[in-house]
């Protein structure tokens, strides 16, 4: 297996681009129909890398079950009380959407349940039953298809 480096990827990426774009599309079209809309999908993945960076701030997720576990799991309070706390202001940062959009968005985002918006706590990842396994089932399809692009790149090699 040919290893995967900056250098690997500038001299085969013609050979591999056209299936990263496969990969990227059909991932950004699953993840808007899970999230409701494009704007719900980028701030449900901002939401969820908060989530994902409270929990590893935490705890060492070395394999993918162990990973799955601690995300199942609900936050502990502790982490909770962290002065990280993502906002409207954070959000329309890193989406580049206008505050007021990203706002609205996640309003609608905690009516369909997949999180939370409390003053003090800011906006957490906290979905219902349902949503956390479309994400998970999500999860499954992103480690299989990437798996079979890292597999394409390495052939390439």
């Amino acid at each position: 297996m040919a290893e995967l480096s900056e250098i690997y990827l500038k001299t085969n990426f013609g050979a591999v681009w056209p299936k990263f774009l496969e990969f990227e599309i059909s991932r950004s079209k699953r993840c808007a129909k899970i999230a409701g809309s494009v704007n719900g999908y980028l701030i449900l993945q901002i939401v969820a890398y908060h989530n994902l960076s409270l929990i590893t701030s935490a705890n060492s997720l070395d394999s993918y079950s162990q990973a799955r576990a601690v995300w199942e799991a609900d936050l502990p309070k502790s982490l909770l009380d962290l002065p990280y706390i993502l906002n409207y202001a954070a959000i329309a940062e890193l989406t580049g959407l206008d505050k007021e959009t990203a706002r609205r968005v996640v309003l609608k985002l905690e009516r369909d349940q997949w999180l939370s918006v409390d003053k003090k706590l800011g906006i957490n990842y906290a979905p219902s039953e349902k949503n956390q396994k479309r994400l998970l089932e999500l999860n499954e399809w992103e480690i299989s298809y990437l798996g079979k692009l890292i597999e394409l790149m390495s052939a390439k090699g």
